[in-house]
């Protein structure tokens, strides 16, 4: 059995399992004609922290075969290279092979995916966008300001809210402060508010203004803003229920 040739689904295996017995079969295989055996092999190693298929993949990224391309994308990102972004980028771009690149872009967010992630947010279904905006808002300082325009748009408004929670970073947390002293009375006030506290609890890095707007919206006559308020004021700490 150990000279039975690999079948690329069992190559795949033994690299999502790090099994790292395996990696002279799994080298032998990116000797094989066969495309299918080569890529499994090749992501394979890499997911093993083996570079033996860099040079390979940087080839495949050069072809316009959807599949090379994106083994190739899936070693870099497996590997931490520095062609990461870029590979995943040209997936996103591709109605051929965008899923994928997205899948990868959640993986390996970058600053450089912001771009190719904010045009695919044209293209995707309406299904596909909360991923896309939760992966911007892991992009990092850059996502941050195209993250605050999404909260105009409202199928958009409750994804951009929570990215910018979780984004970590002061840039974030500003663009929710400013967003939330701006916010006008009502939904978008509730929905900033929660994003707030989900920041505070989740990051512990609470907008300095946060307080003030839990408190104004208990106090309001408002049932929906008094349900937010006090449900916030009690989740961060601020009231018990002692």
């Amino acid at each position: 059995e150990g000279r039975r040739r690999l079948t690329p689904s069992l190559a795949t295996l033994l690299g999502e399992l790090g099994d790292v017995r395996a990696t002279p079969r799994l080298r032998a295989m990116l000797g094989e004609t066969d495309p299918a055996g080569r890529t499994a092999a090749a992501v394979a190693l890499a997911r093993l922290g083996d570079e033996t298929a860099l040079a390979t993949a940087r080839g495949w990224l050069k072809t316009t075969e959807p599949r090379l391309r994106l083994a190739a994308a899936e070693v870099f990102v497996a590997l931490g290279a520095p062609e990461a972004p870029g590979a995943v980028a040209s997936l996103v771009a591709s109605s051929a092979t965008r899923a994928a690149g997205l899948r990868l872009a959640a993986d390996a967010p970058s600053p450089a995916l912001v771009t190719p992630l904010l045009a695919a947010l044209a293209k995707v279904n309406g299904d596909d966008e909360p991923g896309v905006v939760a992966t911007l808002g892991r992009c990092g300082p850059r996502a941050v300001p195209p993250l605050v325009g999404l909260l105009g748009r409202d199928a958009l408004a409750v994804h951009a809210a929570s990215a910018l929670a979780r984004a970590p970073g002061k840039q974030a947390r500003a663009a929710l402060e400013t967003a939330l002293a701006a916010a006008k009375p009502g939904a978008q006030r509730r929905l900033l508010a929660r994003a707030g506290v989900v920041r505070a609890l989740e990051l512990g890095d609470a907008p300095e203004n946060l307080r003030a707007a839990l408190d104004a919206l208990a106090a309001s006559h408002d049932p929906a803003d008094r349900g937010a308020g006090v449900t916030g004021l009690v989740a961060t700490g601020a009231w018990s229920t002692d």
